[in-house]
């Protein structure tokens, strides 16, 4: 098998491409027709001038249709791209950033409403709104159920999402002033709003499934706010005590926690203790007195 041989002392121009048959176009008309011996004697001769009289090989060319398609190669034989190709790579990439990334989109925080399309998250800035204006003016709860409804319609919102905002919105009302950043300051600032909103949370929180939504917020907001989440347990703990969540929910929300929430359930653990021992106790009570 013939291969490309160069002679000593000889330099090949740069970007040449050697090989060690005679170059023969097969999508040439007619050329397949004719073998070696009738090819012309130029036809059969090494390319002296580039390999040295000792050396063997052919220059390398390439085969085009068309003048038009020659004009249109925009690589080297080594395969080595022209300014042309970078610049339309380029162009490409800009396109491809300019399709992934428009200018002014933005990612919502988890704690309000993040992960919902545009129409959702619009509904749950109309509630936070309805909440703030509902505190600050002494709002009648009936006239914010009204606006809240309102939007359900306009944005066709379901009402598990009614629900998870609503509370979502709601914790999140102390935070709004940007002065709040340990426990102690979040739950001094909540506890009016949950007295002041109380009718209206109890208008929405009512069934079982309702609950579960309701926990669920609290256990998001908590995981978005780690530095006063120990103040959401208390928040649990009041609507407990307003008999807004009941005790067979909370446990089985507990109970239900996933591993990423191992947080939440830690922080919920004493409280859920003195559910479980406070319930124990109440039915030893009722044992005895029926004694």
């Amino acid at each position: 098998m013939l291969q490309v041989v160069i002679d000593e002392n000889i330099v090949v121009p740069p970007l040449t491409r050697l090989q060690s048959e005679v170059f023969i176009d097969e999508d040439s008309f007619g050329e397949d027709d004719f073998d070696d011996d009738h090819k012309s004697d130029q036809d059969k001769t090494c390319d002296l001038n580039v390999v040295g009289k000792k050396g063997h090989g052919y220059i390398c060319k390439v085969s085009v249709e068309s003048d038009e398609e020659e004009e249109g190669v925009i690589e080297d034989v080594w395969g080595k791209p022209t300014d042309e190709s970078i610049e339309d790579d380029d162009d490409e990439s800009e396109s491809l950033s300019s399709e992934i990334l428009n200018p002014g989109e933005a990612v919502s925080d988890e704690s309000e409403g993040g992960g919902y399309d545009d129409e959702t998250n619009q509904f749950y800035n109309e509630v936070l709104e309805s909440l703030q204006r509902g505190i600050e003016e002494k709002v009648n709860s009936e006239n914010t159920i009204l606006e809240i409804n309102a939007s359900k319609h306009a944005y066709n919102i379901t009402i598990k999402e009614v629900n998870t905002l609503l509370l979502k919105a709601l914790l999140k009302l102390p935070l709004e002033s940007g002065q709040v950043s340990t426990p102690q300051q979040y739950l001094s600032s909540i506890k009016p709003s949950l007295q002041f909103f109380h009718p209206l949370v109890s208008k929405y929180i009512r069934s079982a499934e309702s609950q579960l939504d309701c926990l669920s917020s609290i256990e998001d907001f908590m995981k978005s706010n780690e530095d006063i989440s120990p103040a959401l347990i208390k928040v649990i703990h009041f609507w407990y005590d307003k008999e807004l969540l009941k005790e067979s929910v909370i446990i089985k929300w507990f109970k239900d926690l996933s591993p990423e929430s191992d947080k939440v359930r830690k922080q919920a653990t004493t409280f859920i203790t003195w559910l479980q021992t406070a319930d124990e106790e109440s039915s030893e009570e009722e044992e005895s007195s029926e004694d």
